[in-house]
């Protein structure tokens, strides 16, 4: 007989992670994060489902340093061993809606972005970023729900040792993948794990915590052929 037709979703890596006051939790290791003037790339994607407080942790991952990225109600910052904090204070967000952030440095040149488009450029930040006293927390700064993420995050990537961003760009519109030199890349599957080389063994804490279909892109849709017989 005739060949039917068939349409089979391949979301493989089409995924995020839900935060209501949980985190997922990584190793104490400081080869995610980069040293004392060393080029790095943070990005992710996230979605407010939620009233943002002050803060709001995407990433938290040294508590004696003060060292995290987190949304404000108002913008979005990086802060650096709590000596240096690279933060867009001018940005103002929706609930329901997925944006692309994203810092890069290059040459002690750090760049802020926004769905792609340069919001701030910080020169001369030679300071490091703390190795980390605890270990790694996404969706929260430490072990206890202090400043939650309200909301999802999906494909989130450390780059250690370069910056990949140095003007406006586009967003990548399919899933991140582990490029050279990427030190972290999570929340982009139904499970928790990190598909950087480094395999970090990323746990889930707290109650709440899913993984989702939900994210930033579209999902391709394959057609395949079989015969009946």
């Amino acid at each position: 007989s005739a060949p039917t037709q068939i349409a089979v979703s391949n979301n493989y890596n089409y995924y995020s992670t839900f935060f209501n006051g949980s985190t997922v939790v990584g190793p104490t290791t400081h080869n995610v994060y980069a040293g004392s003037s060393e080029d790095f790339t943070f990005e992710c994607w996230f979605y407010i489902t939620g009233t943002l407080a002050s803060n709001n942790m995407i990433m938290g991952w040294n508590i004696s340093g003060f060292d995290y990225i987190d949304i404000l109600s108002t913008g979005f910052q990086l802060n650096m061993n709590n000596t240096y904090t690279v933060t867009n204070n001018t940005q103002t967000w929706s609930i329901g809606t997925w944006y692309h952030i994203a810092f890069s440095r290059n040459s002690n040149t750090v760049r802020c972005y926004v769905n792609g488009t340069l919001t701030n450029t910080f020169n001369s930040v030679t300071q490091g970023i703390g190795s980390g006293s605890v270990a790694f927390q996404i969706g929260n700064w430490y072990t206890t729900p202090t400043y939650p993420f309200p909301g999802y995050i999906s494909n989130l990537r450390w780059v250690k040792g370069t910056g990949l961003y140095t003007s406006t760009f586009t967003p990548p519109t399919s899933p991140l993948t582990a490029i050279a030199n990427t030190s972290l890349l999570t929340c982009q599957n139904d499970r928790y794990i990190d598909n950087s080389s480094n395999n970090f063994a990323i746990t889930p804490n707290g109650t709440g915590l899913t993984t989702s279909t939900l994210t930033p892109f579209l999902q391709p849709v394959y057609n395949y052929s079989f015969t009946q017989v």
